[in-house]
């Protein structure tokens, strides 16, 4: 699956490959505050948050599923 996330703070985007969107979010965040150990980014579940349609952690957002704006 191709997540595209987004920082709503910036506007800069990210493409994450083969991960489902609450991953790709947490992901971004670890990254954008330096942290790389992809096996430690469960840790960053507590500040994830899930809606109807999108999942974000922090200032990144990802849609839940695919979406025709």
């Amino acid at each position: 699956m191709r997540v595209t996330v987004m920082n709503l703070a910036t506007g800069k985007e990210r493409i994450y490959m083969g991960c489902e969107p609450e991953d790709a979010v947490m992901a971004a965040y670890a990254q954008a505050h330096g942290d790389w150990c992809t096996w430690l980014y469960s840790k960053y579940q507590k500040f994830a948050r899930s809606g109807r349609f999108c999942v974000s952690c922090g200032d990144w957002t990802a849609f839940k599923r695919r979406v025709v704006l």
